[in-house]
């Protein structure tokens, strides 16, 4: 396992990079880089079990949602969230309701509601709100107003 995570940090951070800043900073990273994992890996999820790192492992089965649970996960991400209907998504979070679910991947100011109203504990955003447009051109205004969006939309009572 040890190798598969300093694999996987050495591919994700340039080495000149990590030369710049101070171990704290490498160690930071690393804890982020372990803690999202883009699959539903036991062995690392009760590592960041064991390091104290908050684990949110991807599952999309219900099999996969039960596994990351019984190993510790934290939260798990549903991804990709968007390519579920609302029913599928309430039929089977009813027998996992211990699992904090967030959606990602389909996330959107507009649906981010829903995704909350069908069980979800949280809702993790990318494109939605990185509008690389916007950015780009500078246009902070209206990314600030997406951004609100967002909140006002994801504020819901269960």
């Amino acid at each position: 396992l040890k190798s598969k995570v300093n694999l996987s940090v050495k591919q994700s951070i340039n080495s000149k990079i990590v030369m710049k800043y101070d171990k704290s900073w490498f160690v930071t990273i690393a804890r982020f880089l372990i803690s999202i994992l883009p699959n539903c890996d036991p062995e690392v999820i009760r590592l960041t079990r064991r390091l104290g790192i908050v684990s949110i492992p991807a599952a999309f089965t219900p099999s996969e949602i039960a596994l990351a649970n019984k190993n510790g996960a934290d939260f798990i991400k549903r991804f990709p969230a968007d390519a579920l209907t609302v029913n599928y998504i309430k039929s089977v979070s009813a027998p996992l309701s211990d699992a904090k679910l967030f959606a990602v991947g389909g996330v959107t100011a507009e649906n981010a509601e829903s995704f909350l109203k069908a069980g979800f504990y949280g809702v993790g955003v990318g494109s939605g709100l990185y509008n690389s447009k916007l950015i780009a051109n500078r246009q902070w205004e209206k990314l600030t107003l997406l951004a609100k969006q967002f909140t006002s939309n994801c504020i819901y009572e269960q």
